[in-house]
């Protein structure tokens, strides 16, 4: 029996998948093995020799987008958390498979590849931000950034644009939605170069930093400390009403002193107020990545936020 390891890896958080080819030097057939992650992008596998004579073997991988989505599927799920445009992108990843096996030849799941893509781009229209381009939605010295750079670099996007930098908030104005080639043809302009594999992703978002220090944040302030939220969720995408469970440490400071610890709240309130009620940015910023809240890792400062709605949390 081989054994064969190698290094596979590739350019953004996509899955994964490789196979191990190999056979007798005189023939013409690959026989085909599944290779498997064991550790840190290192992948093995496994073929019996059968008789004697010199052998040859090769490896292929691919990024995988139907393994992808399952993964990221079944974590929402899991969650409790998953949108109709999630089932949409299985949807349309099978069509794909279907007609690649196919030939292309058939035309229901080419239809229905048309109609998931269309439902895809349709998205910016069922959330708050809906005709929101080129209004103020939050104070001029707030800026929202996606960019390739960072810990998910992105030097292209899944349909070979080049990657750049787009102001998605730019002092306060909202400035664009993220777009690959088929929302930026809906909406008649070019692609920002966020295609993910059905509809646009974006890559690491950044928040400039602001003109206070972390510790003149504090001063004077009475109110909450939050240092961390589990289970942000969305009971209306049309007007932004959301909630989410604070964790880890909840402290309450007056007049610049910390007070004491909280625990068992919820914040219950609405996005575009949450942007509209921004009081002040620290100079300090941090690297943000966490399972589902906050999926596409982003350099954040501190963030100070007046009139916060505050309920106790049930559970």
């Amino acid at each position: 029996e081989v054994e064969v390891e190698a290094d596979i890896y590739t350019d953004g958080h996509e899955a994964l998948s490789a196979v191990l080819l190999f056979r007798q030097i005189d023939d013409p057939e690959w026989l085909e093995v599944p290779m498997e992650e064991f550790v840190n992008d290192r992948w093995r596998a496994r073929f019996s020799v059968t008789s004697l004579g010199r052998y040859r073997y090769t490896l292929r991988g691919w990024v995988d987008p139907f393994r992808s989505w399952r993964h990221d599927f079944a974590k929402k799920v899991e969650a409790g958390v998953h949108a109709e445009i999630d089932l949409q992108m299985g949807a349309i990843l099978l069509a794909k498979a279907i007609t690649t096996v196919e030939g292309g030849a058939n035309t229901g799941a080419h239809r229905a590849i048309d109609e998931s893509e269309e439902r895809a781009a349709d998205q910016a229209t069922i959330q708050a931000f809906k005709d929101k381009i080129g209004e103020r939605i939050a104070p001029e010295f707030f800026s929202m950034i996606d960019t390739g750079e960072g810990l998910y670099a992105r030097r292209f996007d899944d349909e070979g644009v080049a990657t750049r930098e787009n102001r998605i908030i730019d002092h306060g104005v909202y400035t664009t939605y993220l777009h690959n080639t088929s929302t930026a043809k809906k909406y008649e302009i070019e692609t920002t170069g966020n295609a993910g594999l059905v509809a646009p992703d974006s890559w690491n978002f950044e928040i400039p930093p602001g003109d206070r220090s972390r510790e003149e944040l504090f001063e004077n302030f009475t109110g909450l400390y939050l240092t961390n939220t589990w289970y942000t969720r969305f009971q209306n995408y049309m007007t932004g009403d959301f909630s989410t469970i604070p964790r880890d440490a909840i402290f309450l400071y007056e007049n610049g002193e910390q007070k004491e610890a909280w625990k068992d709240i919820r914040v219950s309130d609405n996005m575009l107020n949450l942007y509209k009620n921004i009081n002040a940015l620290s100079k300090e910023r941090e690297m943000v990545k966490w399972w589902y809240e906050v999926e596409e890792p982003g350099l954040t400062p501190y963030v100070l936020i007046k009139d916060v709605n505050i309920t106790q949390s049930t559970q």
